[in-house]
């Protein structure tokens, strides 16, 4: 029951990254935060990861697993880049924005490896 929940949990979470990559609409929303737009991205991408690296927890068995995990990632996020630019009026990609999806990707990954070393993840 609770992998079905990680499971779900996971796919909202790309979805929504998807939807709020994507969204063509009022772009001044992330004027009024505080934080640069840059720490969302990281931010993101670092819960997106962990959710997908808890999800597949059991069957990461090595190192090249989970970072096959990661590349896939990070190429998510390449794509959403480049569909923001070819399929939004108002949006275009960034490579600061890759930069930064990738940073949020690999702090997951060390924070994933560090608690899966430890034996401390959810099961």
């Amino acid at each position: 029951m609770k992998a079905k929940l990680y499971t779900l949990l996971a796919s909202i979470l790309t979805i929504l990254i998807a939807y709020g990559s994507l969204y063509s609409g009022e772009q001044n929303v992330l004027k009024h935060v505080l934080i640069s737009d840059k720490v969302i991205h990281a931010f993101s991408y670092l819960i997106l990861t962990l959710s997908w690296l808890i999800v597949f927890n059991e069957k990461l068995k090595n190192k090249t697993q989970v970072l096959l995990l990661a590349i896939v990632i990070v190429t998510y996020g390449i794509i959403l880049e480049v569909f923001q630019e070819i399929l939004t009026n108002v949006r275009t990609a960034e490579f600061g924005d890759i930069i930064a999806n990738s940073v949020g990707v690999l702090i997951a990954v060390l924070i994933f490896t560090i608690f899966k070393n430890k034996r401390m993840l959810i099961k």
